[in-house]
């Protein structure tokens, strides 16, 4: 693989953006984040780890087509070095780089490889994983603490990701994360990239994890680790490097849609072909975050705990003004974005940390429609709102034509599981489940137990394996779906008459919020209610209504090809070493890193614990000055 040293276009840009990062920030884990627009941002992350993918007997064809779990696994040791050291693969006993750590990521690696059917390729045959799989198994292992975005280009609806959203991802919620690139082959008409015939025409692809991406002065630069590096030995990490890409705005035409990406370097040849490299799915974590309101406050507060241990750049609390005290808020498929009831109207909210435009009303040319009560997301794209009588449902990204459904009775909450839309229709003591259908929608009407207590004001929630909680003055009833309606569950119920809201998260969490404002989670199985106390948000104080933020996704199923290493080998970017010792970003070990450095002796987790062991010590200072002078 051929290195090429940054450019001093890249170390211009660089500089101009990190000279404004005031003194004693470079103890940050975050180091930088800043958003003007989508043409002049900075959002640096130290301390990304870049494990090599390429592991001689210890993966499948050597890990040749492993960049996911790599690239995965990057992201999981970063969230144990910073704040989460209970993560797999943990705080290193002495540094990313010696045999002991990197037998236990080979391990990590295969574990992950196993659990989301990564194929090796063995043969020459296509391999590699779907970007699906990897926000599956990133939910499974952080989902009670961090929340997932799965961003993958549709050429249909027009979106694909850009250097710009990671920027602004980064600043908004401290996320980092993996992207994917594809290789695709294609010819220009005009300043458009064509490509004449769809999927046969992409070449393969690749995951890196993102340590940086900025612009400024009319440049876009992308930097990444990139995991396809050969190792030094089989048991010790080769060195960490930032692996940067020139971005280029490009309008595209795939499918015959027209929409536009972010070409990473020129065009290139391969094969005979003409080749582009597009970024298409980025895969981002962030802290778990719930948002709550009231029926007094015209606003909509975003809390999110752990925050602060994540990024010292980190809010516990935004928050999101409104025209009106909301009625209910949903969690949007972009956490940029929030559904909410305002007046009875159903608007689309983009929330802060900038100005935005005002709240969005999805249109309802219903005269019979009175206002909406409830809303709810499915993992479809869709929002669905009842009010009245009528069930009303919009595709998120084309909301222009409503589906209506008709209840048998005036619903009043919304609860979704495995796809169905459930209505509670207290003045019939019934939950109505609404599915579709080949002809369209239809209903099940599912009477609830005779003793439930059933109010206007009652709401439900649910729990995969047709388990709903019913809400009603204080008191939750839950329940599970039999044929013909439901029958209560005899368990023992917490604090029982306290609760006020429920909200269930993504591992199948129920959290439960009390009259004084107080968040317990819990997880409900055969035995009971057991409380959750490592659960991001148990022991949240928040206000009289909760919305847990969920992982989401804009992939359509099928969407998503295997990875193919055919240009694995192809790298004609600027690579940059990381320069063990330079807190301040200088490209140079001196005197003010050590400042640094001893500012933040004993510190459980900075930049300064340059060994990744958990503590700045003297093991730290030998290894800054064994690199002390310029760096490489």
């Amino acid at each position: 693989m051929r290195h090429h040293a940054p450019s001093t276009a890249t170390r211009t840009v660089l500089a101009t953006l990190i000279a404004g990062i005031p003194a004693g920030i470079a103890a940050a884990d975050i180091a930088y984040s800043s958003y003007t627009d989508s043409s002049t941002f900075a959002f640096i992350v130290q301390d990304m780890p870049d494990f090599d993918q390429v592991r001689a007997g210890d993966l499948p064809n050597n890990g040749v087509c492993y960049c996911g779990p790599a690239s995965t696994s990057d992201l999981l040791g970063y969230v144990a070095t910073h704040g989460f050291g209970d993560v797999e693969p943990g705080i290193p006993f002495i540094s990313w780089f010696t045999p002991s750590s990197y037998a236990e990521i080979s391990d990590l690696m295969a574990t992950i490889g196993t659990s989301t059917g990564t194929s090796s390729g063995a043969g020459g045959t296509s391999c590699g994983v779907g970007q699906s799989a990897l926000e599956d198994e990133l939910i499974a292992r952080l989902g009670d603490r961090f929340t997932v975005r799965n961003s993958y280009f549709n050429s249909a609806t027009g979106y694909a990701p850009s250097t710009a959203e990671v920027a602004f991802r980064g600043k908004s919620d401290q996320a980092v994360g993996l992207m994917l690139f594809g290789r695709w082959t294609g010819e220009f008409d005009g300043d458009t990239w064509k490509v004449a015939n769809g999927w046969s025409d992409r070449r393969g692809g690749h995951f890196e994890a993102v340590n940086r991406a900025i612009a400024g002065g009319g440049l876009i630069k992308l930097g990444l680790r990139n995991p396809a590096g050969t190792t030094d030995s089989t048991t010790s990490q080769s060195e960490f490097a930032t692996h940067w890409f020139d971005v280029t705005r490009r309008d595209v035409e795939i499918f015959g849609n027209e929409l536009v990406i972010d070409q990473l370097n020129g065009t290139y040849t391969s094969g005979g072909e003409l080749r582009m490299r597009i970024f298409e799915g980025y895969l981002s974590i962030a802290p778990k975050a719930a948002y709550s309101w009231d029926e007094f406050t015209p606003s909509i507060l975003r809390l999110t705990p752990t925050a602060p241990l994540w990024s010292i750049f980190g809010a516990s609390s935004t928050t999101t003004k409104v025209p009106a005290p909301p009625t209910s808020v949903a969690f949007g498929p972009s956490d940029l974005e929030i559904a909410a009831i305002l007046d009875g109207k159903v608007v689309r909210i983009e929330r802060g940390p900038f100005p935005f435009p005002d709240p969005r009303e999805l249109p309802i040319d219903l005269p019979e429609w009175m206002g909406a009560s409830d809303l709810a997301f499915d993992a479809d794209r869709r929002l669905h709102a009842v009010g009245g009588d009528l069930l009303v449902s919009w595709d998120w990204d084309d909301p222009r034509q409503p589906s209506v459904f008709r209840l048998p009775g005036e619903g009043t909450s919304i609860a979704i599981e495995n796809g169905i839309v459930h209505v509670l229709v207290p003045e019939m003591e019934m939950v109505v489940a609404v599915n579709r259908g080949k002809k369209g929608p239809f209903a099940v009407e599912l009477p609830l137990p005779d003793d439930a207590l059933v109010l206007a004001s009652s709401t439900i929630d649910m729990l995969p394996g047709g388990r709903l909680f019913l809400l009603s003055d204080g008191i939750l009833n839950p329940m599970q779906i039999v044929d013909g309606g439901f029958q209560r569950l005899g368990m023992p119920i917490p604090r029982d008459g306290e609760w006020v809201d429920l909200a269930v998260d993504d591992n199948d969490t129920l959290c439960l919020l009390d009259g004084q404002g107080l968040v317990e989670a819990h997880r409900v199985g055969p035995n009971g209610f057991e409380r959750d106390t490592r659960h991001a948000l148990d022991g949240l104080i928040a206000g009289r209504r909760i919305a847990v933020a969920r992982s989401t996704s804009n992939a359509y199923g099928g969407s998503e090809l295997l990875i193919d290493e055919t240009d694995a080998d192809l790298d004609d970017r600027e690579v940059e070493l990381d320069c063990l010792g330079d807190l301040n970003f200088d490209r140079e070990v001196d005197a003010a890193d050590i400042g640094l450095l001893l500012g933040d002796w004993g510190a459980s987790r900075s930049i300064a614990d340059l060994d990744r062991n958990g503590t700045v010590d003297a093991s730290d200072l030998g290894l800054m000055l064994g690199a002390f002078g310029r760096c490489p």
